[in-house]
């Protein structure tokens, strides 16, 4: 595989949609709070006494959703690792699809970081 600057140009935007998609699953609310709902729910399978007392259960089966709910809240973890596998196909098989998904969440993972990465607004 050569590297061309197409590459290098798909490679750069993978990456910082790869930021922007994983910070969306781990950390924002998403469109109709789907995100934060989906945190919530590996949240109450990891507890045991429900939404009132968060008293983690870290037996067999309760560590398995102890160690999700953990994955899934950690923007390094799954929430990015999916990411960077769906735009790796991206970035080895361009397509106008490809680019605009590329382009699309690099833009807004870049808009993201200048906010966040600034100081400029720190809650949603």
């Amino acid at each position: 595989m050569e590297f061309t600057n197409d590459l290098i140009c798909r490679l750069i935007l993978a990456g910082v949609a790869t930021y922007r998609v994983g910070r969306m699953i781990a950390v924002d609310n998403g469109p109709f709070s789907i995100f934060h709902k989906m945190r919530e729910w590996f949240g109450r399978k990891a507890s045991q006494g429900g939404k009132d007392r968060m008293k983690l259960d870290k037996t067999v089966l309760g560590g398995f959703w102890y160690e999700s709910w953990l994955m899934v809240t950690c923007p390094c973890c799954i929430p990015s690792l999916l990411p960077a596998i769906l735009f790796f196909f991206a970035v080895i098989n361009p397509s106008r699809f490809g680019d605009a998904m590329l382009m699309i969440f690099a833009i807004f993972g870049v808009s993201v970081f200048m906010n966040f990465g600034f100081g400029v607004d720190d809650e949603l």
